[in-house]
């Protein structure tokens, strides 16, 4: 089985030609299923463009949403539309990973979580930074999240911790079913997986680019499983890069180009739930296959 991993994509920016070409793309790798940690598009146009590529590379489509989802929109909104995807024109094809474990073999499973930067890392008091998602997303902007410090890191702590506490049972479950579990997020759980430019986010940029709240839970729940092998793989801070967390927990960080999306990795599936990474294949190497 294998699965082909895309994240970060932002469909809304390349236009219907460059959405084309990437999805002939992803049907170069001839992926069994199409996993995508987030950042596909907007609110608007996020279902659109999920449905577009599904009809295109005709596979399976399992995604978390990242926070530029919600631009245009409201999350609770877009959650509710997750939760029914299913029942949609594409039924069993789009899949929202934080619904329910996904069933890969008799040795491995999927789970998600959106997740969101919770501001618990880094120096969140000292950061000036500022993101679009505190005016962009219903439920910031209305708080007025952007102007008031204290409110912000009050809910991006409340939202990491809804995260994790959405992740644990799910995690606890397949972690007791599966001898390898594939754990997709959007947003790096900890800082070792903020790559951006060879290097991690520093402390002003580290609070909006980690969520300590599903680390820590991914640590509890593994260590309570010694053995139990868990691969993470997420996207948000538009750096590749792989980092081995303890001996039972690794996470894969996918690059990102605004206009360019790309294919970050396939993931052949073994009998006992490891795999082998493979890397994407070209267009040249597609028209030149035997």
């Amino acid at each position: 089985m294998r699965l082909t991993w895309i994240t970060d994509v932002h469909l809304e920016f390349p236009g219907k030609q460059g959405r084309e070409e990437f999805y002939d793309t992803i049907a170069y790798q001839k992926p069994d299923h199409i996993l995508i940690t987030g950042d596909i598009s907007n609110a608007v146009e996020l279902q659109g463009h999920l449905f577009e590529m599904q009809e295109h590379v005709k596979t399976p489509i399992i995604f978390v949403m990242g926070n530029h989802d919600y631009y245009g929109g409201s999350i609770e909104e877009m959650r509710e539309w997750a939760e029914d995807v299913r029942s949609g024109p594409y039924g069993a094809d789009v899949f929202w990973a934080q619904d329910s474990i996904i069933f890969l073999n008799d040795s491995a499973c999927i789970v998600g979580v959106d997740g969101w930067a919770d501001g618990q890392l880094g120096d969140p008091k000292g950061s000036h930074i500022l993101l679009n998602d505190w005016t962009l997303i219903d439920e910031m902007d209305s708080a007025n999240i952007g102007r008031d410090r204290r409110k912000r890191l009050k809910m991006l702590k409340a939202l990491g911790k809804a995260d994790a506490d959405i992740l644990r049972p799910r995690l606890t479950e397949a972690l007791g079913q599966f001898d390898h579990v594939y754990v997709m997020t959007h947003v790096p759980p900890w800082k070792a997986a903020t790559w951006h430019n060879g290097s991690h986010s520093d402390d002003s940029w580290l609070p909006w680019f980690s969520c300590k709240a599903v680390g820590d839970c991914i640590e509890e729940v593994s260590a309570l499983m010694p053995g139990k092998k868990v691969t993470v793989l997420c996207g948000h801070t538009h750096g590749s890069g792989y980092s081995k967390i303890s001996d039972d927990i690794e996470v894969y960080t996918g690059a990102a180009t605004y206009y360019l999306p790309e294919v970050q990795l396939n993931f052949d599936i073994m009998e006992d739930g490891s795999y082998a990474k493979v890397q994407p294949t070209t267009k040249w190497e597609a028209e030149n296959r035997d």
